[in-house]
């Protein structure tokens, strides 16, 4: 059976293309995650900021506070680059939709 180059190109070009909508989404949700990531941890942070402002507060429960939040932070951040791989990978690896339209001139 002869090959034939227009098909294969436009077998290639739709592949490329997923490829790049799934690694724009990928993208997508890793910087969406990172800046709700980033947000939660900054008004923890600015939260016990404005505790340690006010009388009769123990300065090791605010650390520690601190600390829980600076853990849960950085895990996050963490997962992310993880989370986005699999996102892209998912998207890339599902069977590409039937094509049955016609590309005309």
């Amino acid at each position: 059976m002869p090959k034939n180059p227009t098909q294969d190109l436009l077998s290639l070009a739709r592949d490329v293309a997923r490829m790049e909508l799934a690694a724009v989404n990928a993208g997508i949700s890793y910087w969406s995650g990172w800046a709700d990531s980033t947000a939660k941890f900054a008004r923890a942070t600015n939260n016990e900021l404005i505790t340690v402002t006010k009388s009769g507060v123990k300065v090791s429960e605010v650390v520690s506070r601190l600390a829980n939040s600076s853990r849960e932070f950085l895990n996050r951040q963490v997962a992310l680059p993880v989370e986005a791989v699999a996102e892209f990978r998912a998207a890339f690896e599902r069977p590409p939709l039937s094509h049955t339209g016609v590309f005309r001139r």
